[in-house]
């Protein structure tokens, strides 16, 4: 066989497969497979399940869509994901056992993140969210056809991969009850809040949140235990840096995360930290 060099039309034979997914009873898994579409020119993801006993798998979604961030449920019953078939990421609820895939949020600004519900019933849900509105406001179709100036207050105002950073939208947390699908807003306010962890009992969440007035100088992200009846909070960590990637642990005695203390700047490694919430001892 000769040997060839590669070239660009070979990156349409390429796939990827990412983010496998086990299941609670570790006899399944769901991942994402993504290619390129050659007549689209465009990527697509769709979602996929492998039987670990008898080997056999079966792609679960189809068509155009990027799927994203499969996870089960705490009784293995339900996978939920993020999903671009309607315009912008929204959550869609999948029986493991088969059907249709059903919407669970239809936010203005799409979700960003999300996390199961020990309960099942219940997800948690990270995104963006304007000043004054509620995830599930939109803005009348004059805001959005005519163009609009773009005002700069702050100096950090654009992001690679993202341009232009709207200067009056905030990244909120909110629960979306999967049998009404009613809203529930869990933070409000000019800051951006990012979920990190929800404990095993339901009764806490981890997340970070910087509420300096000035963010321009800022390069820190509090981490914070906030408990979910009272909204209550308690410091977690809140030092010069970046941390996140929060997990409980089972007994949700321990919160394991990540992070960096900007020690050389943004070539800071990170390390991996353990807080104990019995003792408020935190361990690199």
């Amino acid at each position: 066989m000769n040997k060839r060099k590669l070239e660009a039309k070979d990156l349409f034979t390429l796939q990827s497969v990412t983010n496998p997914q086990l299941s609670p009873a570790g006899k399944e898994v769901v991942f994402v497979r993504t290619y390129i579409d050659a007549e689209e020119n465009t990527y697509v993801a769709n979602l996929f399940h492998a039987d670990l006993q008898s080997g056999e798998v079966t792609q679960w979604t189809y068509g155009s869509e990027r799927v994203s961030s499969p996870k089960w449920s705490a009784d293995g019953t339900s996978i939920a994901f993020l999903s671009t078939r309607d315009g912008k990421k929204q959550v869609y609820v999948l029986a493991a056992r088969g059907g249709e895939a059903k919407r669970l949020t239809f936010f203005e600004k799409g979700v960003a993140s999300f996390q199961w519900s020990p309960c099942g019933k219940k997800i948690w849900v990270n995104g963006d969210v304007k000043e004054g509105k509620t995830f599930i406001d939109y803005d009348d179709e004059t805001e959005k056809n005519t163009p609009q100036p773009h005002r700069v207050t702050k100096m950090k105002y654009k992001l690679d991969g993202a341009g232009l950073l709207p200067q009056d939208v905030f990244k909120q947390i909110g629960i979306v009850d999967l049998e009404t699908g009613e809203v529930t807003e869990f933070t409000s306010g000019h800051h951006h809040h990012t979920l990190q962890a929800v404990s095993h009992d339901g009764k806490k969440v981890v997340m970070s949140v910087n509420r300096a007035e000035n963010e321009d100088f800022e390069f820190r992200q509090p981490l914070y235990i906030v408990d979910v009846e009272t909204k209550a909070e308690a410091v977690l960590l809140d030092e010069e840096g970046y941390y996140g990637g929060a997990a409980f642990s089972h007994n949700d005695r321990y919160i394991a995360f990540t992070g960096s203390d900007r020690t050389f700047e943004n070539a800071t490694h990170a390390n991996l930290f353990v807080y104990d919430t019995t003792n408020a001892e935190l361990i690199n």
